[in-house]
């Protein structure tokens, strides 16, 4: 990010690597300290506070569409490989699936709290969507869908899908997606 010209900050989310706090698989916790990460950034001498981003993927992605839905000052979002939709995403790893229950539960608040589809209406800022198209994590089907709601309620947004791409998008093939269209929203 140096290199193109941003300031940029990255965070794990709570109770992985080396952070604090509990996991939650990213609900409220995780969305409050990302929050106040973004708080953080623009207070900084060498930031400008208009032209902040946010770039999620994974799990990240999760945490990122939610939390656009709650910062209404974000100059553009980017979401990799994301799940929006908890009631209709069905994890295909054990491991995911077990994290889910263990750290947020299966209600339908859990749900709801994690599933930006539902909340897409208060999102300000552009959206960049990258999906692989043969993704064996999560179907590339929650990026469309999402997509599909982002244009209801009059959200820019861009959707491009990897057809070849499994979860993990190659990054060369991400950043020339990426690169237009933080140029576009930040410059």
């Amino acid at each position: 990010m140096a290199k193109r010209g941003y300031v940029a900050g990255a965070m794990s989310q709570p109770g992985y690597g080396g952070s604090e706090g509990p996991p939650d698989f990213c609900g409220p916790f995780t969305q409050q300290a990302t929050l106040a990460v973004l708080d953080f950034l623009r207070r900084q001498t060498f930031v400008k506070p208009g032209k902040v981003a946010l770039f999620g993927y994974s799990r990240g992605a999760i945490v990122g569409a939610m939390v656009a839905t709650e910062d209404p000052g974000l100059a553009a979002v980017v979401l990799g490989a994301g799940a929006y939709d908890f009631f209709t995403w069905n994890p295909t790893l054990r491991g995911i699936a077990w994290n889910i229950v263990a750290e947020a539960g299966t209600s339908s608040e859990a749900y709801l709290a994690r599933s930006a589809i539902y909340h897409a209406q208060k999102i300000k800022a552009p959206v960049l969507l990258l999906h692989g198209g043969v993704d064996e994590r999560i179907p590339v089907g929650q990026a469309q869908a999402f997509a599909e709601r982002l244009r209801s309620v009059g959200v820019p947004y861009r959707l491009k899908i990897f057809p070849t791409a499994p979860h993990g998008i190659p990054l060369d093939e991400q950043w020339r997606e990426v690169d237009p269209f933080l140029e576009l929203y930040l410059r």
